[in-house]
Formats: C-alpha cells, structure tokens, sequence
C-alpha cells in the first residue's frame, strides 16, 4: 500500500458514475447515492491534496490574534451591505443597518490565517457557523484568532469574536478543480426577474459596492445559474453567490422568503482570487428545503475552470409573508399596514419568531425608539412595535395620498407622546411633518392606528381594538350604567338569529349577534372617546355613556367630571379577523369621528 500512496495523491478522483446516472431518472434513491458518492469522491481529492500540502507545511506553533475594527469609515463598502436604506442624507448609519455579510468574515478569517503562515494559501474552509451579525455601526472592533489543530498542522480554527468560526485548510498549492457540472436545459427555465430589477426592483438590498449579477441565466425546480461580475468589496463575489441562492427561494416560495447565510460545511478554492471585473458563471443545486432552513451547494467558475466550490451552504429562513413582500423590497414606497373602511390602518403580526421580530424593529424603528423598545419588558415588546408600524404607516399614506411624491421610511418618523399621554408624531432628523392627530390600539396579533390632519381639540381623534370575547357579570356591572345595560339588552332582543349562512355554527352566530359582541362594541366605543379627549376612561367608564348603537355607529356622551363633560360623540364600529395563518380571533375596533356639535355650535351657526 505505501508503494500505491503517490500514485493514489496524484491521481483525480473519480466522480462519474454513468449506471446511477441512467437510474436516477427512474428511483430517486439512486439519485441520492449518486450525490453520497459525488460528494465522498470529492472529499477523497480534498484530502489527498492537503496530505501533498502537509509535507511542505511550516507549522503555526501559537494562536495568533488580530484586531479588526469594524465601521462604515473604516469599511465604507459596507454601506452597500445595509439591510435597510434611509433618506440619501440620513445622518444615523445605526438605522441602515450596515452588517459585515458572512463571505466576507470569511475573507477576513482566510486573510488573517495566510498572513499567519507567510506563503501559504487558504485552499478550504470547513464547519464555518455564523452565530450573529457583525454590525458595523455604532464602530466596534473584533478579534481574529487563529489556533493551530494538533492532529494537523496544515489546519486551523478561526474565531471571529464571538459572531463566527470555521476551520481553515493551508497549502502550498492549490488542489485540482473538479469537473464543472453539467447542465439540462429540459430542466430548467427563464427566471421571471433579469439581473438589473433584481436590485431595481428590491429583490435584494445590496447597494453598488455589492451587486454584481449581471445574469439570471436560468432557474429550474431545484437549481438556479447565472454570471456574476467580481465586484470589488471583499467577500463580494461569494455574498453574490448568496444573493443568486436567495432570489431562487424568493422566486420558488410564497413565504419565508427573507434569508441569511447562518453555515458553511465545506468551501474548496481552487486557484487565486479573481480579479475585480472578472466575470464568473454560477451554478446553485438546491439539495434540500424545510420550514426554517435552505442547504445548497455551488460551484463558481472563470473562464471554464471551477474557482470555488461550496458544500453544505445552509440559509435560514426568516418569517415573512406576501403581504409583506412589498414593503421588504421597497420600504420606502409601501407599508406593513393596510388601508380600512373608515380610513383608519390595521397591521398583523407576521414575523412570529424573535430574530424575525427583531429585523422589523430595525426596518420600522429610528434609534431613539429602538431605545424606547429595549427598556420595555419584554412582554410588552410585540404589541408596542406593532403600534409604532402601524402609526407610522397611517402617517406615510396620509402623506402619498396628499400629493407627496419621495419615499418616506419609516424612521423618518418618530411616534412619542403627549403631556397628556396621547401619541404624538414628528420629523426625525429634519424630516418635514404637518402636525397630525394620532390614536394607537394593539391587542393580541393585530394593531391599530387612524391620523388626522392638524393636532387641536376639534381634530383630536381615538381608536380602540378589542377581542370579541365573553365578559363576566363583574366586569358588565363596572363598565355600563343600568341605562346602558337595558339598551344593550334590547339590542339583544332585536339582533336577528336566525338566516345566518350555512357556514356560521351556532356558537358564531351568538359571538355575532350575542352579548359579547355587543358589548364589545359598547365598550370599544368608550375607550375611543376616552382617547380622544385625552383622559382615556380614568376607571370610570360609566362617565362614558352610550346614548344610541347600531352594528357600526354607536353615539358616547361625556358625563359630568369627565374630560370634555358634555359633549357627544359618533364612533364608527367594525369587526376585523385575525388572518387564516394566525390564531383564529375576532376583533371590534371603534374610531372616533369628532364631537358632534352642541347646541350652541348649532345657535352659532344660524
């Protein structure tokens, strides 16, 4: 056997396998196999290779460590890697978001291994895990340690800081590249998108420092290939990989479509670094799709010799929905929440996990309200950001609606409040904002938010959202005068209960017409009032008294030692349901529409 070991070390491992190629048509287990061999037989030459390299390695006798420090001055290419863009002169680079992509921590840990065995090259990286993102601003610095293996001192771990390690293979020589894979056009079609309105069009956030698809050659059921032109940045090339990976999800899959490199099992290079400018094809096969995760391999490769070759490339899904999808392409254009009847804005929750949530909080909150949101408990997070979107959002539209024509993102605004605790919102860093009245309501997955022009006594504006549930005796007898409770009663007796569609079961049909959606309504159309005239209900909702109420109108009038003693309101009522995605909930939301006049508005007009 040792008389075989040079001839097995020079020799190019086998990776065809035509009977399993005529099988796998026609049993995908031989297809499987196939993929187990290919990758075995690759591995085989990796390590044939670096035992070539191992007999020439000087060996790292000492961790060595390297200080890097990460910001947009030092890096300013990572201006083009922020995840959300801001007004052209926002000042706060904290609210683009500007991260180190995962490519190029790698670069950053193969520069720091070489420069720690002068003369040797990075030829694999292997195990790399991205625990968090590097976040380029406020500045920080990282430390880059790289630690020698014992069992081989051609290898070594690289930590970056606490956000990322792998493990790195060093020779004097590049391994032999692989076969380039073949193509079958039968499997494969026109993608809907061309490179240029992949960064036109949102598709991805990167900026110019970054975007370097030039061609979405073709996309299949389980693969994706295209041209990409080295950009400059480093780690750009590979990142333009990632961005490739991700339009195939985003073009193959209605949700979950936002992701982010989270691993890698195994890049192979094979030659130097090509040079900025180069044009490189790419070729992705998708090897697996599950709720939370994407695994894919891919091969890049100049002027028809494979350049780099990756294994194992894992993707995390985040949560994300159709209905978001036009506010993730172009935040400054369109919103999470939507347009009501009535001309008030309803936003749902549809992130769902934490690391999700907190992509929204960066996209939809400045600095000082992501301050605001960390000192809350942790509880209360969710329906208070869900407040702030959908504030923001009634405002953005207001503002589209009466002739503005430049985007507007969200941390453009900024919601606090009044003296008096009424939500109040103004320009963030010189933003011109007319002066708006604004109301909030959140309970369970939805928020609610309505504005109107102008901030003063007779603009002044409430909304309330509450779940349709059923209320005990206590709670009834708190709430509502004996008054009050008759006319609910005699709604009662007038709702009808009968000629409900089909659909309805009888427990609907009591949530409709029954008590707990009535008083609902009663009570919603309180909060709404106590909201606009600043006091909220003060523990006293009897103050409060409805005097007339239909399905969708309900009259309130303020009693005696009350905010705004004496006057009436109207209050517009409608029901809104949780999507089929979230948990099954019905909801009330009321919404004031100004004091109706007294009799003294009226003998001033005449």
């Amino acid at each position: 056997m040792p008389a075989l070991t040079p001839l097995l070390e020079d020799a190019e491992p086998k990776a065809e396998w035509p009977g399993l190629g005529i099988l796998e048509a026609q049993h995908p287990m031989a297809a499987q196999i196939k993929g187990l061999l290919t990758e075995t037989a690759a591995s085989v030459g990796a390590v044939l290779s670096a035992r070539r390299n191992q007999r020439h390695q000087a060996p790292l006798a000492q961790p060595v460590h390297t200080d890097l420090r990460i910001s947009v001055d030092d890096m300013p290419y990572l201006l083009h890697h922020s995840f959300f863009p801001q007004r052209e002169d926002w000042p706060d680079s904290t609210d683009r978001f500007p991260v180190v992509p995962a490519t190029t921590v790698i670069q950053h840990m193969i520069d720091t291994a070489e420069a720690s065995v002068p003369g040797h090259h990075v030829v694999a990286v292997t195990n790399a895990r991205f625990n968090q993102w590097a976040v380029a601003a406020p500045p920080m610095s990282v430390t880059i340690t790289v630690t020698p293996t014992a069992e081989d001192p051609a290898r070594s771990r690289v930590d970056f800081g606490p956000y990322a390690h792998a493990t790195v293979d060093l020779g004097l020589e590049y391994p032999r590249p692989p076969k380039v894979w073949p193509v079958d056009p039968a499997a494969e079609r026109r993608p809907s998108a061309d490179a240029a309105a992949l960064y036109e069009d949102g598709w991805m956030f990167h900026g110019p420092g970054f975007q370097g698809v030039t061609e979405i050659t073709a996309i299949g059921d389980a693969h994706i290939r295209g041209v990409i032109t080295t950009p400059r940045a480093p780690g750009a090339l590979l990142d333009n990989v990632g961005q490739l990976f991700g339009y195939w999800i985003m073009a193959s899959h209605e949700a979950r479509t936002v992701v982010f490199p989270v691993g890698m099992r195994r890049i192979e290079f094979l030659g130097p670094h090509p040079a900025p400018g180069t044009r490189a094809a790419c070729h992705i096969r998708i090897r697996s799709v599950d709720d939370t995760e994407v695994l894919a391999d891919a091969q890049v490769v100049v002027d028809g010799t494979v350049w780099a070759q990756a294994t194992g490339w894992t993707d995390r899904r985040f949560s994300s929905h159709a209905d978001t999808r036009a506010f993730e392409r172009k935040p400054g254009r369109a919103t999470l929440a939507r347009r009501q009847a009535g001309n008030w804005f309803a936003v749902f929750d549809r992130w769902g996990d934490a690391a999700s949530q907190n992509l929204r909080v960066h996209g939809c909150l400045n600095a000082f309200e992501r301050n605001q949101y960390e000192s809350l408990p942790i509880r209360r997070r969710r329906q208070w950001l869900l407040g702030r979107i959908a504030a923001k959002d009634a405002v953005r539209q207001t503002l589209w609606d009466q002739g503005r024509v430049q985007p507007m993102y969200p941390p453009e605004i900024r919601v606090g409040n009044e003296p008096d605790g009424r939500p109040r919102v103004d320009g963030e860093h010189g933003t011109p904002l007319p002066r708006f009245a604004v109301s909030i309501a959140h309970t369970a997955e939805v928020a609610v938010a309505i504005v109107r022009t102008g901030r003063d006594d007779r603009t002044a504006v409430g909304i309330d959202v509450e779940q349709i549930v059923a209320r005990d005796q206590a709670t009834r007898d708190f709430a509502l005068t004996a008054e009050e409770d008759s006319l609910l009663r005699s709604l009662l007796a007038c709702a009808p209960t009968t000629d409900l569609p089909a659909h309805k079961t009888a427990e609907t049909a009591q949530d409709r017409d029954g008590e707990a959606l009535w008083f609902t309504r009663f009570w919603t159309a309180k909060e709404a009032v106590g909201k606009a005239v600043g006091s909220g209900l003060a523990g006293n909702p009897r103050r409060f008294r409805v005097v007339t109420a239909t399905e969708d109108e309900t009259v309130i009038e303020i009693g005696p030692g009350a905010a705004g003693a004496g006057l009436r309101y109207r209050v517009r009522t409608a029901e809104l349901a949780n999507p089929s995605d979230l948990p099954a909930r019905r909801y009330i939301v009321a919404w004031t529409e100004g004091p109706l006049p007294t009799a003294g508005d009226q003998e001033l007009e005449r």
